[in-house]
């Protein structure tokens, strides 16, 4: 630990490192919490668009709750309330 942070949170990661993080801090939802709550706006984009939509929907899932509680809308295949299905915003979901 430096400074009372991870030595991850200090040093530049990229978007894999913290993808195996959190592979390995599996299910534990407060931890893989607290690591996306300390990475950057770019970098959780980054993380969200390397998961994949099927096999890590637990983690994205995860991922696009920190990325809503930053007000910002998560990507990928996620449609957006107001776009609706092939950009009609009256044919919503």
């Amino acid at each position: 630990m430096v400074g009372g942070r991870y030595e991850w949170e200090v040093e530049a990661v990229d978007a894999m490192d913290a993808v195996n993080e959190l592979r390995y801090i599996g299910h534990n939802v407060a931890a893989a919490s607290h690591l996306l709550s300390n990475v950057s706006d770019s970098m959780l984009l980054e993380i969200f668009g390397t998961l994949d939509a099927a096999g890590d929907s637990y983690y994205r899932n995860i991922v696009g709750v920190e990325m809503l509680r930053r007000g910002m809308e998560p990507g990928g295949d996620v449609l957006s309330f107001n776009e609706g299905i092939d950009g009609d915003e009256n044919n919503r979901p």
